[in-house]
């Protein structure tokens, strides 16, 4: 299995299609500015719940991206049988800010691709978050709104677990 991306590693250019059939390449995001990859659980049999919380939280600070110009990659990982009404499911008919797309990553090739393939029972990934080395976003109360960096460079800054108890 591949190791995790490590801070400052060159991000794998990877094209994923979002949940309306498009498809999305990191370096084509890249050229627009940093990218902030999140790396859900997907469907280990259930939306997770952490995911969700995070999902929220994320969306709550759409305005700071914007500002930020960065946009936000949330990758949906899972079994391809019906991934892509489960990611639908996940994003729950809410239309996603323009700088935001919830991609599906079928059969785990992006996960595992990145090292985060969690293959034991009822689970799908290590969640994770990559945020660029750089760029360092700031909240209302000076703190990044997000747990965890991809540069306009395309160089890792950081992964962060997104879930508790994991790894």
């Amino acid at each position: 299995m591949p190791s995790t991306p490590k801070v400052g590693d060159k991000a794998a250019d990877h094209v994923l299609t979002d949940v309306d059939g498009k498809q999305v390449g990191l370096s084509e995001q890249l050229k627009a500015g940093p990218v902030v990859v999140v790396v859900l659980r997907g469907w280990p049999g259930y939306q997770c719940p952490f995911c969700t919380a995070q999902f929220a939280d994320l969306l709550g600070h759409a305005d700071d991206f914007k500002v930020a110009q960065a946009s936000v990659l949330l990758v949906y990982p899972g079994p391809t049988t019906g991934l892509r009404e489960h990611a639908a499911e996940f994003r729950k008919n809410r239309e996603l800010p323009a700088n935001f797309r919830l991609l599906v990553d079928p059969d785990y090739t992006f996960a595992t691709a990145h090292g985060l393939r969690w293959d034991a029972l009822h689970e799908t990934v290590y969640p994770a978050t990559f945020v660029p080395r750089a760029w360092r976003p700031r909240g209302g109360n000076g703190n990044p709104p997000i747990p965890v960096v991809v540069a306009a460079q395309g160089e890792l800054g950081r992964r962060v677990v997104g879930c508790p108890n994991i790894r």
